[in-house]
């Protein structure tokens, strides 16, 4: 499977070199010193390589004249095995590997990240089409808003109930005047590293509204909301959904030259919803903000990164809620190709009987 994959990704890298008209490589590696100071973990530190993407875009045609072009990109996404474990919460099997923890970090594993064909200004300006495995409304969005991906998950995907690209059909069209933006998706809604498991489909729906955007210090205001729906193989047995998957958020976003900073609440339905049975609600909110102090000092992009997260992954049941709180008092990005950021966290529990995790790390980003 390994040869079939890197010969794939040869023969396309080599096809974009001969047919495409615009070439641009692309390698980000996400790594980090971690100290951690919860009291079971005694101390243990580590330097990880959580994450590294090698990637090739451009496009295949782009007429200046009309603004029409035929895009592409192919993103290959190697992670390391135990953090995926931990986030999709399956046992990974490789014959006799069965992978379940820390044990395994070190081991890594490759996987399409992006792979789409993007039709820019098909018909009307502002309007895109694309294809293949791709970003889907909201997560890459909130990611890009950011700017901060490279110090840990967005709130709807640490909490697993979003993915960050998965497979399917968009549409995007960006509004005139510079009003804001919609995207809309069909996709598999299993996300980009499991297979489809159901003959349904997920609809996604971002609209991004600016409603002042001629005045000057609130032209950064945004409202957002995203909706996301789709039928959810629960057993397994066969691809009869009988099972519900939906995603709602609301949002409020400001971007300025000295700040940015969001204010979301997530509310997320899933479960069997057949048979008189009611899936599964959760409720969660959390906070971001990034005091960009180059802008007073004139530098490189420097600054402060906050994030507190609250989530309750069912709504019915007690001492099940957890609050993380994690803050990088510094950070330092050179011309956007290598980033340092020192970064304290910590998480609590309703539980009493979780601990609570606290971790300082040292995050550093190489990108090209």
């Amino acid at each position: 499977m390994k040869k079939v994959l890197m010969f794939s990704v040869f023969f396309l890298f080599l096809s974009f070199n001969l047919l495409a008209q615009e070439i641009k490589p692309s390698v980000e590696i996400f790594s980090d010193f971690t100290y951690d100071l919860t009291d079971s973990k005694k101390d243990f530190n580590s330097f990880n390589v959580k994450r590294a993407y090698f990637g090739v875009s451009g496009n295949f045609y782009k007429n200046q004249e009309t603004k029409f072009s035929l895009n592409y990109k192919l993103t290959l996404d190697i992670a390391e095995l135990s953090d995926i474990a931990k986030k999709d919460k399956y046992t990974v099997k490789d014959d006799s590997v069965s992978l379940s923890g820390s044990k395994y970090n070190g081991y890594y594993s490759e996987f399409l990240k992006y792979a789409y064909i993007e039709i820019e200004n098909p018909f009307v300006n502002g309007l895109k089409i694309v294809f293949g495995q791709h970003n889907v409304p909201w997560v890459g969005y909130e990611e890009k808003l950011s700017g901060m991906r490279w110090l840990g998950p967005v709130f709807s995907d640490r909490v697993k109930k979003l993915s960050s690209t998965d497979r399917g059909l968009s549409l995007l069209y960006g509004f005139p005047k510079d009003f804001g933006d919609v995207h809309i998706s069909v996709v598999n809604g299993e996300g980009y590293n499991s297979p489809d498991t159901t003959k349904d489909k997920d609809i996604m729906l971002r609209l991004s509204i600016r409603p002042l955007p001629f005045l000057d210090y609130v032209k950064g205001l945004m409202l957002h909301g995203y909706y996301g729906y789709g039928r959810a193989n629960i057993d397994g047995l066969n691809n009869d959904a009988e099972g519900m998957r939906k995603r709602e958020i609301i949002a409020l976003s400001y971007d300025h030259e000295f700040v940015t900073t969001m204010f979301q609440l997530l509310r997320s339905l899933d479960g069997k919803d057949t048979n008189g049975n009611e899936p599964v609600e959760g409720n969660g909110y959390a906070f971001w903000i990034k005091l960009k102090i180059n802008s007073l000092i004139n530098s490189n992009d420097a600054g402060l990164f906050f994030r507190y997260e609250s989530f309750d992954p069912d709504s019915k049941k007690d001492s099940d809620s957890s609050d993380r709180i994690a803050i990088a008092p510094y950070y330092y990005l050179v011309k956007d190709k290598l980033g340092l950021a020192l970064q304290f966290a910590n998480e609590t529990f309703e539980d009493s009987k979780l601990e609570t995790n606290r971790q300082i790390m040292f995050n550093i980003i190489g990108k090209y």
